[in-house]
């Protein structure tokens, strides 16, 4: 049922005007794209969309196979190490903030500009949804564009 893997960048600025990136690779979700559907329904020029669906036990580890612990937003920047932390921020916690996803497993930073220039499926995170109910089936649903 979560048969992709993606990989989730985290890049902010610091209050001392430093930027820190972080990236963690999630094996186990479920990536939905509509690809330009939506083109001639809404005229947008760049109508490319992605539903992520990551379930609260999703294998989320570093690029060194390191396991990583999902926390809020803002324990996330709040934390002094964020090494073996992760998060899912939709950029409404500052300017300072960027959450973007790519479909499969990179290992090394890049922006959000040159994912899309380089992979087909690379998405800035517009919407986080938690679900937290259901039991087994509890999980995020985040929105990409």
């Amino acid at each position: 049922m979560f048969p992709h893997t993606v990989t989730v960048f985290n890049s902010y600025e610091d209050d001392d005007l430093k930027m820190h990136n972080s990236i963690t690779i999630l094996r186990g979700v479920l990536l939905d794209v509509s690809k330009g559907t939506n083109v001639a329904k809404t005229g947008l020029a760049d109508a490319d969309a992605a539903t992520l669906y990551i379930p609260f036990t999703v294998d989320a580890v570093s690029t060194t196979g390191d396991k990583k612990t999902y926390v809020e937003p803002k324990a996330f920047y709040a934390a002094e190490n964020q090494q073996g932390l992760w998060t899912l921020d939709s950029g409404g916690h500052s300017n300072s903030t960027s959450t973007y996803f790519v479909k499969g497993e990179i290992s090394e930073m890049m922006s959000l500009a040159q994912l899309q220039e380089k992979y087909d499926y690379a998405f800035d995170v517009s919407t986080v949804d938690v679900r937290d109910f259901g039991g087994d089936m509890m999980h995020w649903q985040v929105g990409g564009k």
